[in-house]
């Protein structure tokens, strides 16, 4: 996951230099978590839908 999460943060970076506010659902919730984690100044806000903490 941490390495999605670093791929994330570099689309996120390139594409709007910018933080930006994303929603992530399921998988893509836990993947937002990490990217939250590891990278919070890629992120404004965050919405998560029936997201765990762990996969």
């Amino acid at each position: 996951m941490a390495d999605i999460a670093g791929d994330y943060a570099v689309a996120l970076h390139h594409q709007f230099r910018d933080p930006v506010d994303i929603v992530g659902s399921s998988t893509g919730g836990s993947a937002a978590l990490q990217l939250a984690a590891d990278h919070p100044g890629a992120l404004r806000g965050m919405v998560l839908l029936s997201s765990a903490a762990r996969p």
